[in-house]
């Protein structure tokens, strides 16, 4: 996949899929579409080595129907010139991994956030998303791990689900969310799956009855 700059300033990614991919499904006549990020949710903290049963998790959803897009934000494409080589390199080395299982991340968006504007810089992001999409930010489910991403993604309006890894005590401060919190990928999109099942089942149940 080209890379290509997204809509906002410092927001980078993959073009979404060209002529030839099939479109994702519908769940009551809106596209499935699930915004998954990088470090915490798809990889390790560190960025590189995909986590234990995240690529599962993915092509999991893509089997469901779902279009799975990936957003990371990558400091050093601000500063270094070999940053984006790198990191298409890395999804590369996951898109063949997920190909192997039958998934795959439709796209990957990229921002380098500047010191102390993290949050900005990341709803632009979702917003970048959306806008490519054409889809309106609250239609979009997004999972995250990191507290920054939490708050992004809310002020961008998209639907947020957290991933907690860490216990957590009662002292500790509620984390931001609007949508449910789990574990790790794979339970999310257990989660996100069954949900999507459970709405469809009306419309089919209608369109067998219908004369």
């Amino acid at each position: 996949m080209p890379a290509a700059r997204g809509f906002n300033p410092g927001s980078q990614g993959h073009a979404p899929s060209g002529p030839g991919t099939p479109p994702a499904a519908t769940d009551n006549g809106r596209m499935k579409r699930v915004i998954v990020g990088d470090a915490g949710c798809l990889t390790a903290p560190d960025g590189q080595a995909a986590l234990p049963g995240a690529l599962e998790a993915v092509a999991h959803l893509n089997q469901a129907g779902f279009t799975v897009i990936a957003a990371s934000d990558i400091p050093a494409l601000a500063t270094d010139g070999q940053a984006m080589a790198a990191a298409n390199a890395r999804y590369a080395r996951l898109q063949q991994a997920l190909g192997a299982m039958g998934g795959r991340i439709d796209a990957v968006f990229f921002c380098s956030a500047l010191p102390g504007a993290f949050d900005t810089a990341f709803a632009g992001l979702l917003r970048d998303v959306a806008l490519r999409y054409q889809e309106p930010p609250g239609d979009l489910q997004a999972i995250f791990a990191g507290s920054g991403e939490a708050r992004a993604a809310l002020a961008a309006g998209v639907v947020l689900h957290r991933l907690e890894r860490a216990a957590r005590t009662a002292g500790d401060p509620p984390l931001p969310t609007n949508g449910a919190a789990y574990p790790d990928l794979a339970s999310c999109a257990q989660a996100l799956v069954a949900a999507a099942d459970r709405s469809s089942e009306p419309s089919e149940r209608n369109d067998t009855q219908a004369p």
